[in-house]
């Protein structure tokens, strides 16, 4: 028990929360919430909205509304544009059966058979 006092609930902290981003490898997963983005890879200071949105591959152009923490939250709920786009874009191919052989793996060959 800490301080003698027993809640029942589980001890947590924030310590996913504020991580240190390697400048060589890829982002941790930007989460909505906290108002608390990861901490940028050589200033000590969290990431702007602006720097999330990048990471989550948001043209420049795109604008986010209301306060601060709505934005974390839009940016955090996020799914990466560039990955929706070639998902978008494959999915689109095998509706249309718009494949060719040089550019299907033989598991999508075989997913696509008519059954």
């Amino acid at each position: 028990m800490r301080n003698g006092i027993k809640t029942g609930k589980p001890i947590s902290n924030f310590s996913h929360v504020y991580k240190r981003l390697h400048r060589n490898k890829p982002s941790s997963t930007i989460v909505p919430g906290h108002n608390a983005l990861p901490v940028h890879p050589f200033l000590n200071r969290t990431l702007t909205v602006r720097e999330a949105a990048r990471i989550q591959t948001f043209p420049d152009y795109y604008e986010f509304s209301g306060p601060i923490i709505n934005q974390c939250l839009q940016v955090g709920n996020a799914f990466p544009c560039l990955v929706a786009q070639i998902f978008g874009e494959r999915l689109r191919t095998v509706v249309n059966k718009d494949w060719n052989e040089e550019s299907t793996t033989f598991l999508a060959k075989y997913s696509m058979l008519e059954k």
